[in-house]
């Protein structure tokens, strides 16, 4: 049953990631944008600069995030989930149970590492900017992920390898046994503090926490 929740999951987030941003390029009437810059396990980001500078550059914030919200309500979940009930029709389920909503609108992203960091996917080390240039053949393969209820690393499966213009301050992190990693502010590191694992942004990481590492 886990595998088979898993791999539904998947199959969908396949088609949500082949078919969403020719759907959405043509409804903002932009020209090959990638507004899908990253998937998790039952999450989708979007990235709707292009969206904001073409109609409400000049907006203030708050009204920037309102507009957002509407757009995200009535055209992002509206295309994603016509994607996701295509792939359950091609599945033949009895009845569509899965469908996205909007969790969230940000004006930072939580997931980004330089394109000089080492990755396992499968048995190979590679660098970020390897695994991107050569992401057609990797994907599929293995890779180690950290679940939060748990508190243990897991194997999952590499669905894409994403990559976006970036200005801001970077953090690179060392631990005594060599490992090093550079990432964004606002990256989601996992460390453990107090003796409970919990999620920091790069920049709130301080040297007594100790770093959940694979």
């Amino acid at each position: 049953m886990a595998e088979s929740i898993t791999l539904t999951g998947q199959y969908a987030l396949r088609l949500i990631e082949h078919d969403i941003d020719v759907a959405l390029n043509s409804k903002f009437k932009t020209d090959n944008w990638k507004y899908l810059i990253y998937v998790d396990t039952d999450s989708v980001y979007f990235e709707m600069a292009p969206v904001v500078n073409k109609f409400f550059k000049n907006d203030a914030i708050p009204m920037k995030v309102k507009k957002l919200e509407k757009i995200a309500i009535d055209i992002l979940q509206d295309e994603v989930n016509k994607i996701v009930s295509s792939a359950c029709t091609n599945m033949k389920v009895y009845e569509n149970k899965l469908y996205f909503k909007l969790e969230a609108v940000g004006d930072k992203a939580a997931f980004c590492l330089d394109g000089d960091s080492s990755v396992l996917i499968g048995d190979m080390q590679m660098k970020i900017s390897e695994a991107y240039a050569a992401k057609d053949s990797l994907i599929g393969n293995s890779i180690i992920s950290y679940n939060t209820h748990r508190q243990i690393s897991v194997q999952d499966v590499l669905v894409d390898v994403y990559r976006r213009p970036y200005s801001g301050l970077m953090y690179t992190f060392e631990t005594v046994c060599g490992k090093r990693l550079k990432v964004t502010a606002d990256h989601t590191m996992f460390v453990r503090r107090d003796g409970t694992v919990i999620e920091v942004c790069a920049k709130h990481v301080s040297m007594t926490d100790e770093l959940v590492v694979q």
